[in-house]
């Protein structure tokens, strides 16, 4: 499975057991076994598919790590895997409204952070992490709420994925569809086809936030969490505007989810450009289309009032720099050198955490399917030890991800 995904293209969010809240899943099997018998197996599963280059090991599954016993086991499995295996990334799914960084006090084995709102929380958990994490490590929203769930509307499906984004969760998103991860079973509540909805609004959606971020230096992207570039108009609550800028002052983005309703005040001066010119553009998010709005100076205050009633995107480049259209063309980066995160004092900078690229160019992408692998060498409750005959996923080569090259993600709760 994990070699038929990757000659598509994809990565497998793989999870080597789901915990499951409150005894649904896992969770008792896990914590009936010992601490060697978990390090054990992760050591096996690092071992089997190191060589793989299309999978990120995603740990927990709606952890509830205030069950006594349950941080330790997790804590075994990480160190497990990573006693083996140094190629992949890897990341620890709690329960909901909550992000792994925050809860979790062994999150030193974990390279992402994995922040999980509803949509209410969409845009206040992304900036809480950002704030808090940044300078450690970076955050990726993998959980929100799905298409054909919580009577989620098109635009609220936009709303949550720009708010996380432009907010702090720079990594990236993984979007999802209950026809798709359910595939029909008991969860369904849609009564689609998975096929069906491969082409969904919500994915459709979701492709347009990926074109427009891979034209531009999202890996360069820092929120606007206090309003020194978007200064008034920002509103709050389901009506709030969010807008993020390049650390270099090349592009800001901001978001605008109630249209004409609200004229938002941006600060030109945080463009940086040879020319002292800023060139402006509207983005549409529900069909990806762009229109030039001008070139301005960079300096001074400019208000800007959003075509008609639904919601825009605001994009503002540097004139000197002759970016495309938005989201018309993929921008390539250069090589990152990673480097040792700065001490807590050093923190209060704008700059984000350089990370190697790879880190966000396999999840700044968009997803159309979203697919569990569970590993299915998983527990034997009988026995209250770990299986790894039930595994049938065959090993194969490789040693790493390409930086420049994007895949679509995969995953499903």
């Amino acid at each position: 499975m994990i070699q038929a995904a990757k000659s598509y293209g994809i990565t497998v969010f793989a999870n080597p057991m789901f915990v499951g809240e409150g005894g649904r899943h896992y969770e008792n099997s896990i914590l009936a076994s010992s601490d060697a018998t978990i390090t054990a197996y992760g050591a096996w599963l690092g071992n089997r598919y190191k060589s793989y280059p299309n999978i990120v090991w995603l740990l927990g599954g709606d952890t509830d790590f205030s069950v006594t016993g349950l941080p330790q086991k997790m804590g075994d499995l990480a160190a497990g895997i990573a006693s083996a295996d140094t190629n992949h990334l890897m990341l620890m799914e709690p329960i909901r409204n909550q992000s792994s960084a925050q809860i979790w006090n062994q999150a030193t084995a974990l390279t992402l952070n994995w922040v999980y709102p509803d949509y209410s929380h969409a845009q206040s958990l992304c900036a809480s992490n950002y704030a808090s994490y940044h300078m450690t490590i970076p955050s990726l929203m993998g959980e929100d709420w799905y298409e054909g769930e919580h009577s989620m509307t098109p635009l609220q499906l936009r709303e949550e994925a720009y708010w996380e984004v432009l907010s702090g969760c720079t990594l990236g998103r993984i979007f999802g569809n209950n026809a798709i991860w359910t595939m029909g079973g008991p969860k369904d509540s849609m009564g689609q086809t998975w096929q069906s909805q491969l082409g969904s609004g919500g994915s459709l959606t979701e492709a347009n936030l990926g074109a427009l971020f891979r034209s531009r230096e999202f890996w360069k992207m820092v929120p606007d969490s206090n309003n020194q570039t978007l200064t008034a108009g920002f509103g709050s609550g389901t009506t709030i505007s969010v807008a993020a800028r390049t650390s270099d002052g090349q592009t800001i983005i901001a978001y605008i989810p109630n249209g004409n309703a609200t004229t938002i005040t941006i600060d030109m001066s945080k463009i940086a450009s040879a020319t002292s010119t800023a060139k402006c553009w509207w983005f549409k998010p529900s069909n990806g289309s762009s229109t030039l709005i001008g070139t301005f100076a960079n300096s001074g205050t400019e208000p800007f009032t959003p075509p008609d009633p639904n919601d825009w995107v605001l994009v503002i480049d540097d004139a000197s720099a002759s970016l495309a259209a938005p989201g018309s063309a993929q921008m390539q980066a250069g090589p990152l050198t990673p480097v040792s995160p700065p001490s807590p004092a050093s923190s209060a900078g704008v700059s984000p955490l350089p990370v190697p690229m790879r880190w966000l160019d396999c999840t700044m992408v968009t997803g159309l399917a979203f697919v569990l692998v569970m590993l299915t060498a998983g527990l034997r409750s009988r026995k209250r030890r770990f299986s790894h005959r039930g595994s049938h996923l065959r090993s194969g080569a490789v040693k790493k991800w390409d930086a420049n090259s994007a895949a679509p993600l995969c995953e499903r709760r």
